[in-house]
């Protein structure tokens, strides 16, 4: 439990160091979150016809609600990419073993992090070390259920996520007090329990299987037909 605590506080360090810089977050989250509020936009077009997306807002007309309520907008914590990163931590913190020997990985690291020796970009090679250490976690004996286990946490964390918005902008129309108790606070909760949810079901469904052992099997042999003939002779 101790390594898979450091491991997963790592992780997470790791992951959202490099999940918040600025050219990630272009890259990826910003389109992904623009796509979520098309998602959601286009849902709620099912039922009302009054609704827009643009970029990361959904828009309604606010004269046709009694909270004067323009709309929602999807910003960085909304979007369900953050919790979907703690299940990516954990995931891939446990169980914390590779294929790999130890000695073998902290090698890689090094080379990454030395060579080539004229690049200078050292956050760029600490991120390409980081992603070599998560690769090397899918090289174990649950690797594909590791891969299962993200892309399953995804659709659920994101899944909920759709129903999150959708809900927050009728809530908005509704009642101000109501719609930011459920902004700050109740989807806050649910979603974090989503992931939670998900790791403890992922869990359940593991093989039952034991760490590699450093000691290869026929070296351990002689010794458990000593122990089994010496309780015959007994």
């Amino acid at each position: 439990m101790r390594s898979f605590l450091i491991i997963f506080s790592l992780s997470a360090i790791a992951i959202f160091v490099f999940h918040f810089q600025a050219t990630v977050y272009a890259t990826l989250t910003q389109p992904w979150t623009e796509l979520l509020a098309k998602i959601s936009a286009s849902l709620i077009h099912l039922f009302d016809d009054d609704v827009t997306s643009a970029g990361v807002q959904i828009l309604t007309d606010p004269s046709q609600n009694s909270q004067n309520f323009a709309g929602v907008e999807i910003v960085a914590g909304c979007n369900g990419i953050e919790a979907w990163l703690v299940l990516v931590a954990a995931i891939m913190a446990f169980p914390p073993y590779s294929y790999l020997r130890f000695r073998w990985v902290v090698l890689g690291v090094i080379v990454i992090m030395l060579f080539p020796l004229g690049w200078d970009a050292w956050f760029g090679k600490s991120l390409i070390a980081f992603a070599f250490v998560l690769l090397t976690q899918f090289y174990c004996p649950i690797g594909w259920q590791k891969l299962w286990g993200l892309v399953i946490g995804f659709i659920a964390i994101q899944a909920l996520n759709v129903v999150r918005v959708i809900s927050l902008f009728y809530l908005g129309q509704w009642d101000k007090g109501l719609f930011d108790f459920a902004h700050y606070y109740a989807w806050q909760a649910l979603i974090i329990l989503d992931a939670l949810v998900v790791f403890l079901i992922w869990l359940s469904k593991l093989p039952n299987e034991n760490p590699p052992s450093d000691q290869p099997p026929n070296n351990r042999q002689p010794a458990d037909n000593a122990s089994t003939a010496a309780i015959q002779q007994s």
